[in-house]
């Protein structure tokens, strides 16, 4: 396969009520794309949480330039959060992580090694390659499988 050169890669957060999430999660995804040299914005887009997210965000995006912080207000929904984002980048590839610190950052650096090696489309998933769910009630892992 070919390598693809990305000249800019745009991550959309949506978020809700994610405030003490955001710090430990900018710098974990920060941390995670600082070696690969790719260009890159980080997209928040809250839904107009009560706990001050959009706040811990936007003092987060003082200090790093690649950080933009949008609020939603009178919307809801994570479709529309993560459009609202993509709509509000002009990299070419576009990415979405959840702020609950469920979806390692850890995990992008193999991601976008696979669309530099072709791949129209990277997923990171629980459920393949011998990784799992550890030890969820039948409750979470129902809802899981939606």
């Amino acid at each position: 396969m070919a390598d693809f050169s990305i000249q800019k890669f745009g991550l959309v957060i949506p978020t809700l009520n994610e405030a003490g999430n955001i710090p430990v999660l900018l710098d974990r995804i920060t941390a995670a794309l600082e070696p690969l040299q790719v260009q890159h914005e980080l997209i928040i887009v809250d839904d107009d949480s009560s706990d001050g997210t959009a706040t811990v965000a936007k003092e987060y995006a003082a200090h790093d330039s690649r950080v933009k912080v949008f609020v939603r207000k009178g919307q809801k929904g994570l479709a529309g959060a993560v459009i609202h984002g993509w709509e509000h980048t002009d990299a070419e590839l576009l990415g979405v992580i959840d702020a609950d610190l469920q979806h390692p950052p850890e995990v992008l650096p193999d991601l976008i090694a696979a669309i530099r090696k072709g791949a129209d489309v990277a997923i990171a998933s629980r459920y393949v390659n011998g990784n799992g769910v550890g030890e969820w009630n039948k409750f979470r892992l129902f809802v899981s499988f939606d």
